[in-house]
């Protein structure tokens, strides 16, 4: 069965109870977190971004799946910059940039 968007949002800004995930920022540390009940053990998702420029925040996402038992099963972003090299933190999942690399 498919799953529902689940977003994954700054700290504080989801009304349930959330799992979270700390990864560095441009400036500065960032938290980010999803519903605690948003992924089952053995659900497979799609880990959607806008850019992947580092990968930090993608790399965030992952484990934050991941940690409640989830698979990624692949990335997707509108668009990546390559020269920031955010493909390598995330090497082992499929990435998929729909327009392509800057």
């Amino acid at each position: 069965a498919a799953k529902p968007l689940i977003p994954i949002r700054k700290a504080g800004k989801l009304p349930r109870r959330a799992a979270a995930e700390t990864y560095r920022g441009e400036y500065a540390e960032v938290r980010v977190e999803m519903h605690a009940d948003a992924v089952a053990p053995g659900d497979r998702v799609l880990l959607v971004d806008d850019v992947i420029a580092t990968g930090e925040s993608m790399a965030a996402g992952i484990r934050l799946v991941e940690g409640l038992g989830g698979t990624v099963a692949a990335c997707a972003a509108l668009l990546e910059i390559g020269a920031l090299s955010g493909r390598d933190r995330i090497a082992d999942h499929p990435l998929v940039s729909l327009l392509g690399k800057l």
